[in-house]
């Protein structure tokens, strides 16, 4: 495994499969949490890429410190907003509706933005996938807000000639923190505190890396 890419969940991670899956010959499968702990696992690290829903505290046991590690997040706010309508979707619309999942969780089809962001595992997802992480080991930060100009700026830090921009993005979501109210605002920032932090730090990070390339060129 030369690049592991980090799909937090609502952050643009299945466009990104799709462009990743464009620009090398041999990308692993989405990878889910749940495969890291089945010994076919090992299997996937023989790919270039690995992409998926896995935090680097579950896949640091199996790196050797050569890979590069890429990451996309958003808004941390619009990150849950998003990530809630994306549940209660599936629940309402479920793709397999008699799957343990959709099952264990169909008496949440009316639950509200604030009782789902009031569950533990609903907050601060992004410091969570990222615990342990050395933030400027990090070989690429994306921002989902500028996921066009940063699929070109990585296209560029890979010297790939590859152009293909990804058409799986959900330009059609519309759910944001502009659409709730000031009151449930201020409770989403309080509960997703240590996401907001980390966010600032990455996008700071960033921030200077640009600088340093525009300077440099």
């Amino acid at each position: 495994m030369r690049y592991f890419s980090m799909h937090i969940p609502k952050t643009g991670g299945t466009a990104f499969y799709d462009w990743l899956c464009h620009q090398f010959k041999d990308v692993s499968v989405n990878v889910k949490r749940d495969m890291v702990k089945y010994e076919s696992f090992t299997n996937l690290l023989d790919c270039d890429v690995v992409h998926g829903h896995v935090k680097f505290r579950e896949i640091a046991p199996y790196l050797t410190g050569k890979e590069k590690l890429i990451v996309w997040v958003r808004n941390p706010i619009d990150r849950v907003i998003s990530n809630y309508y994306f549940f209660k979707n599936a629940l309402q619309n479920p793709l397999r509706p008699q799957s343990s999942v959709a099952q264990a969780n169909a008496h949440r089809k009316d639950e509200t933005l604030i009782h789902y962001a009031m569950r533990p595992e609903t907050q601060n997802m992004i410091s969570d996938y990222l615990e342990g992480v050395s933030l400027d080991s990090l070989y690429f930060i994306g921002s989902l807000e500028s996921f066009e100009t940063d699929i070109y700026q990585l296209s560029n830090q890979l010297s790939h000639t590859n152009r293909y921009y990804p058409g799986a993005l959900n330009q059609g979501e519309k759910f944001g923190s502009q659409n709730i109210s000031y009151e449930e605002l201020e409770l989403l920032k309080e509960l997703n505190q240590k996401d907001i932090l980390i966010y600032n730090q990455l996008m700071n990070l960033r921030k200077s890396r640009l600088m340093q390339q525009m300077l440099a060129n």
